[in-house]
């Protein structure tokens, strides 16, 4: 038997300043997907537009296979796209993504007509990524300058902090004031869009973020002509084949295929390593205020993988000293040789092989115990790889 998924036409809810757009599912767990937002995004949705809907849920209802059938209308770009070019692309490289069959009531085949301004976004997550794309965009022409910065939840602050809904959503409210407070003093626009796409993941979030990100864009009906995403990768590590692993390595691609007649997405910085980018943000006294990568709470905590990794990395260039108002830089310090330790014992990351060339042309000087320790380890890995 086929499974079924049916997707009803779009509704549009008010109250209290916010609207909620969202439709009814029948074939899923969950029998609502929702995009909430600011009262002033309606008059730019178009409550017959479904792609926002099909695009958040595509890869969960791909990994059980099956048919899909949408009562609303789709942008005609992103059917063509779909069907011809991304279904063919999961076929023939994914482990994951079963046969979907796609049905649709109509198309939408014409650019919006609007008799209102139209915006050029990017997210404010107040990381390394989107910070270095909030600095780089702001230097572009005007006709392609952002103006409008973004905070959504789609995944992210549940799915990747093992979190239950009700902590992410606090945790993306508490993240949210630093996004807004960092908007204003550069004097940009700011957008929030909260949603329970988490709630639908069956997969780790990196493996679908586009899917997830586009999706909350797209809910905003013809607001954003271009948007800007941070690139998760740099562009040498293109790889179509690890579709099943995160979405980055194939994220120019997957730009082109999401874009639709509304909006195009655009990858920013994939040109760029993670230290690349770090060193960009070095010296902007916004990314020494807001920067946020903390995995686990609303501030750094200083201890996790990616806190850890991002103190290393501006430790490496002499910059670390002037975000002493997001980390702790007196307990970073204190705790040096641990943070060496586990530097030297990831050589076969390249993001820490990055900060270990950085430190070397920077003329840091790191005890000699530090490099044994990572020269020893990787033998001792190289040997248990050979004998498996």
């Amino acid at each position: 038997m086929i499974k079924m998924v049916r997707i009803s036409k779009p509704k549009l809810e008010r109250d209290n300043g916010k609207i909620r757009f969202y439709v009814d599912i029948k074939g899923l767990e969950i029998d609502r997907l929702w995009y909430e937002m600011p009262k002033f995004i309606e008059p730019y949705i178009n409550v017959n537009d479904s792609s926002p809907f099909l695009v958040a849920l595509l890869p969960q209802i791909a990994i059980r296979g099956g048919e899909i059938a949408v009562e609303g209308s789709i942008s005609g770009t992103l059917y063509n796209s779909i069907v011809t070019k991304l279904f063919p692309l999961w076929n023939k490289y994914s482990s994951i993504y079963k046969q979907v069959t796609l049905k649709v009531e109509s198309l939408i085949k014409d650019s919006p007509s609007t008799t209102h301004k139209r915006y050029i976004g990017t997210g404010v997550s107040c990381g390394v990524d989107s910070l270095d794309t909030i600095k780089t965009t702001l230097e572009y022409s005007k006709e392609n300058r952002i103006d409008t910065l973004t905070f959504f939840n789609t995944g992210s602050h549940r799915n990747t902090s093992g979190l239950t809904i009700e902590e992410s959503r606090r945790l993306f409210y508490g993240r949210m004031s630093r996004s807004k407070q960092c908007a204003q003093e550069l004097n940009l626009d700011f957008l929030w869009v909260d949603s329970n796409v988490g709630e639908f993941l069956k997969t780790k979030y990196v493996q679908t973020h586009q899917f997830c990100n586009f999706s909350a864009v797209m809910a905003c009906g013809s607001y954003f002509s271009k948007y800007y995403y941070s690139s998760g990768y740099p562009l040498d590590m293109f790889d179509i084949t690890y579709v099943d692993k995160d979405t980055a390595y194939y994220e120019t691609y997957l730009c082109q295929l999401l874009s639709t007649e509304n909006v195009h997405f655009v990858i920013s910085g994939e040109c760029k390593s993670r230290l690349d980018k770090v060193k960009n943000i070095a010296d902007m006294p916004i990314a020494q205020k807001y920067l946020n990568v903390c995995f686990m709470d609303n501030e750094n905590c200083g201890l996790c993988e990616k806190c850890v990794r991002t103190q290393m990395e501006l430790y490496s260039i002499r910059k670390l000293d002037a975000f002493s108002d997001v980390f702790d830089t007196e307990k970073f310090y204190q705790n040096l040789g641990m943070h060496l330790k586990r530097t030297y014992g990831s050589q076969y990351n390249m993001v820490y092989i990055d900060v270990i060339k950085s430190m070397k042309s920077n003329e840091i000087r790191v005890p000699l115990i530090y490099k044994l320790y990572g020269t020893t380890l990787n033998i001792l890995r190289r040997i248990k790889h050979l004998l498996k």
